[in-house]
């Protein structure tokens, strides 16, 4: 588990998801972590996954999938993050919940997690 004291953004993020976040099922949790992720590199963290860990004290592989997910949907590319800045500082839960679809793979262009993916199960 991680410790709340160390854990940068743990307010906003459970004002989002709730106090309980770290204990969501995946790819829900990856929201979260996408969360995290995106508030760093609003305060300045290069968007690099060795930085962004570095920053919120957590380790790589629990940010990892949530950082892909980013990643292939472009979120790092360009000025997307910029273009949203506003909205994101205004606290808009809009904006916020598009990045959390992102990272965890229910949104995008790149759509990783598809419906009923959870209740299938492997042959």
């Amino acid at each position: 588990m991680i410790d709340k004291v160390s854990m940068p953004y743990e307010k906003f993020i459970s004002n989002i998801f709730g106090d309980n976040w770290r204990y969501l099922q995946e790819p829900d949790v990856h929201g979260a972590w996408g969360v995290a992720i995106l508030k760093s590199i609003l305060d300045g963290v290069e968007p690099k996954l060795v930085k962004i860990a570095a920053h919120l004290n957590v380790e790589k592989w629990r940010l990892h999938k949530a950082y892909r997910h980013l990643f292939l949907n472009g979120v790092f590319l360009g000025d997307k993050i910029e273009q949203d800045r506003s909205a994101l500082e205004a606290g808009n839960f809009h904006a916020w919940g598009y990045y959390a679809g992102y990272a965890s793979g229910h949104a995008g262009t790149v759509v990783v997690c598809r419906p009923n993916e959870r209740q299938k199960t492997p042959r």
